[in-house]
């Protein structure tokens, strides 16, 4: 099944047993799947307060580009949730009684893609 179809099914399987399903709204792109892969800046400057970003700048990872889960460019790659996601994440589990968890956030074995998986 293709996987976009394959979701739509899926949601209304649990929308009908009244199960919500959380998926990443953001994420943080990077051209390669490597620890010294580049970013781009944010085109976006409400993220420039997120918690996220002020993390990996304490850090000196550097300002990585953050973008629509639906919206990742050609020749990039998601490799952690975004901001948005983290926040609705965090709420979803504040008033969650059953979590089924398909593995990290992000990719936590590089420094600037595990804040997702560590907040």
């Amino acid at each position: 099944m293709e996987g976009v179809l394959s979701y739509d099914i899926m949601a209304l399987q649990a929308q009908a047993k009244g199960v919500s399903l959380s998926l990443p709204i953001d994420v943080v792109i990077a051209d390669k799947f490597a620890t010294d892969s580049n970013s781009k800046l944010l085109t976006d400057l409400r993220y420039n307060t997120i918690m996220r970003l002020q993390t990996c700048r304490t850090q000196n990872l550097g300002v990585l580009w953050v973008v629509p889960a639906s919206s990742i460019p050609d020749g990039w790659m998601g490799l952690d949730i975004g901001p948005d996601s983290i926040k609705t994440f965090n709420e979803a589990l504040d008033k969650t009684q059953t979590i089924i968890w398909n593995g990290p956030m992000g990719v936590f074995e590089f420094d600037k893609f595990a804040v997702g998986t560590e907040v």
